[in-house]
């Protein structure tokens, strides 16, 4: 009810859990890709127990506006990177170790970039954050999620372009 807040959202979806490794945060509206897709998110913290969360690739959908879909095209790669310094971490579909959560919940009073200010924190404390660019979900809006109405001039010419380079 009311206004919307992202990390008091998980942190109140989660808040009873216990003995459990790991948090999966998928947002409803990403579709998951292949069958392996969740162990392909899981892997990077199975082999390296620096690594506080995991976030994936985000494809975009033949509805996404050329402008969100230059915003995803341009922000997740195809290359899998683990992040020392980067704060960059994506929550529409993510997996946290549980005792890093539980330590550091998302802030609540945010609207926005919540995953980035707990992964800051993360970092901060020692912790690594991993974007697996070998696992994806569809997701329709970029991270301006640009309105509809809106329309550049050059949009269409370089998501287009941005495809074929991915």
């Amino acid at each position: 009810k009311g206004e919307y807040f992202p990390g008091h959202s998980i942190n109140l979806g989660v808040k009873h859990l216990k003995n459990i490794d790991y948090l999966l945060i998928l947002s409803a509206h990403c579709i998951p890709i292949g069958k392996k897709w969740l162990q392909n998110l899981i892997k990077p913290l199975e082999t390296d127990n620096a690594i506080a969360g995991s976030y994936c690739r985000q494809i975009p959908t033949p509805a996404t506006s050329s402008e969100n879909r230059i915003d995803l095209l341009n922000t997740f790669s195809i290359e899998s990177r683990t992040q020392k310094s980067d704060s960059f971490f994506h929550n529409a579909a993510s997996i946290l170790r549980f005792k890093c959560w539980k330590n550091f919940p998302f802030d609540p009073k945010l609207k926005h970039i919540e995953d980035r200010y707990w992964a800051k924190e993360m970092i901060k404390k020692g912790w690594k954050i991993h974007y697996n660019g070998n696992c994806s979900v569809i997701h329709e809006h970029g991270l301006n999620q640009h309105e509809i109405a809106y329309h550049s001039f050059r949009g269409e010419g370089v998501s287009s372009l941005l495809e074929e380079t991915n």
